[in-house]
């Protein structure tokens, strides 16, 4: 079991060594168990029985690493890389096979010291107190070969003592993080372009961190014939060379720097005006062509290799050899969990030792493969944060930050609570609004059509009016017409003109 955690990227810690080495006794049950078994002394002799299993220091792995680095991304990334060195002819040109990749760094280092100190005092070391951080994007090919590291500090405004120390040929940026940006990767990129020799095309090897991948960056690199090749996510850590064997030493290389430093300038502590001083002999000495040849070998990437690949990776591995884990494979090949072990016939027992097993083993194994979980990665969850209007300053217990979490969610849960309400009301009223409104509009039809009626009963008297009118009017006009026509027969008669006239 322990053999399978490690080939799957989850070694036993001590602690869960005892436990397991308890389980282990508990399942075979010779012999009644104190309460502090194993004790140390006993783990230690178990461990000194086994001398195949030596105590180390375990490297940390992300939980994300550890899931990604699996055979079936390594295959695909393998024949991908593969098709692309075929298709530009690069399989055996060293010299045109670029690995970038940016690291940290701090005046204050961040590696322990081991000091000689009397007994009965305190190991304590001074450092400097300037933690600010300044990444290094470094770059290396095949063929051994490194450009002119550049720096990245932390701002807007660059200082010309930077890199007053620092060689020639390197450069400074300047960022809000320190850490490089689509705009300087593109400024970066640029330049390395200027610093490659004539011959094309080229293959830059990089991780698929978001400025590595910008647009203007891909379409600068294919107008110069200059590809870029992203890694899968999260496998950095062995595939890609400048991980595998340059910027690990350079670290401990660096670390020894600043430890100097000191020494070397009259007990000053180093700053950040320092750090690309200090950083370049060691980048220089961890970039030469043994390291930078040995990580693109070790990560298979030149010359090409599946297996090398293969060997460190953490998932579903096809290199682990279950023949060497007999007990394990048994319990493995089984479908259905095996409880029943205890009970088996004589026939069985002879068949298992046949195969040099033994049933307790087996029980042993059976419970924890079993009980064993997996680590599996978990996301930060939203929580009620406490707004500083509520504490007002102070130093708050869980107690008072549960009650002003309460009394912050208080008015949102209200509000909830209406809103789930409110549609239930608000078809309530929109019925009763209906009913109204139908009653309202019976009432209205019946006003409209009074309104009507008597708009009606206006008209016709109107209409009689005018009638009545008009004959008046005409009435008058005739009379006048009369009242014309009988003075002008007078007026005629008047000069002596006889003139008939039809009244």
């Amino acid at each position: 079991m322990v053999c399978y955690r490690a080939l799957h990227g989850m070694c036993v810690g001590y602690e869960e060594l005892r436990s397991m080495l308890r389980v282990a006794a508990e399942t075979v049950g010779t012999r009644p168990l104190t309460d502090d078994f194993p004790n140390d002394k006993f783990t230690q002799c178990w461990l000194a029985k086994h001398p195949d299993l030596p105590a180390r220091t375990a490297q940390l792995l992300d939980v994300d690493r550890a899931s990604a680095s699996t055979a079936d991304v390594v295959l695909h990334y393998f024949n991908n890389l593969q098709s692309v060195m075929k298709t530009l002819d690069l399989l055996d040109k060293p010299n045109r096979i670029w690995n970038c990749d940016e690291t940290g760094i701090c005046p204050q280092g961040r590696g322990r010291v081991r000091v000689i100190c009397p007994k009965g005092l305190r190991a304590n070391v001074q450092r400097s107190a300037d933690r600010e951080n300044v990444s290094i994007m470094a770059c290396v090919n095949a063929a051994g070969e490194r450009m002119p590291p550049l720096y990245i500090f932390k701002g807007v405004r660059r200082k010309h003592q930077w890199m007053a120390k620092a060689k020639k040929t390197a450069r400074c940026a300047a960022s809000y993080i320190s850490n490089i940006n689509g705009k300087w990767f593109l400024y970066w990129v640029k330049w390395f372009v200027s610093l490659l020799p004539p011959e094309r095309p080229q293959l830059l090897v990089l991780d698929g961190h978001l400025a590595h991948i910008q647009l203007d960056v891909v379409k600068y690199g294919t107008e110069n014939v200059v590809h870029l090749f992203a890694l899968p996510a999260h496998t950095s850590h062995f595939l890609q060379p400048l991980d595998v064997a340059v910027l690990g030493v350079f670290k401990t290389l660096y670390e020894s720097a600043v430890k100097r430093f000191s020494i070397q300038h009259d007990g000053k502590m180093p700053i950040r005006d320092d750090t690309a001083g200090i950083a370049s002999a060691p980048l220089i000495e961890a970039c030469c062509a043994e390291n930078a040849t040995k990580g693109f070998k070790d990560a298979g990437l030149y010359p090409l290799s599946l297996d090398v690949m293969m060997k460190k990776i953490i998932g579903n591995k096809p290199t682990v050899r279950h023949d060497e884990l007999p007990h394990l494979s048994i319990i493995l090949s089984q479908k259905a969990p095996l409880s029943n072990l205890l009970q088996v016939t004589e026939r069985q027992k002879r068949v298992l030792r046949e195969l040099d097993l033994n049933v307790d083993a087996l029980n042993v194994v059976s419970l924890l493969s079993s009980t064993m979980v997996a680590p599996q990665a978990q996301k930060r969850k939203r929580g009620d944060w406490v707004n500083e209007n509520y504490s007002g300053g102070q130093l708050l217990s869980y107690d008072m930050m549960d009650n002003a979490a309460s009394a912050k969610t208080a008015p949102i849960a209200k509000r909830k609570a209406n809103n789930e309400s409110a549609p239930k009301e608000k078809r309530a009223r929109d019925a009763m609004n209906l009913h109204d409104k139908a009653g309202h509009q019976t009432e209205r039809s019946k006003k409209t059509l009074e309104k009507w009626e008597r708009a009606g009963v206006r008209r016709e008297q109107k209409a009689e009016r005018a009638a009545a009118q008009r004959a008046k009017a005409q009435r008058i006009t005739a009379q006048c017409e009369q009242r014309l026509n009988r003075q002008e027969v007078v007026e005629r008669a008047a000069d002596g003109c006889t003139l008939w006239v039809d009244v």
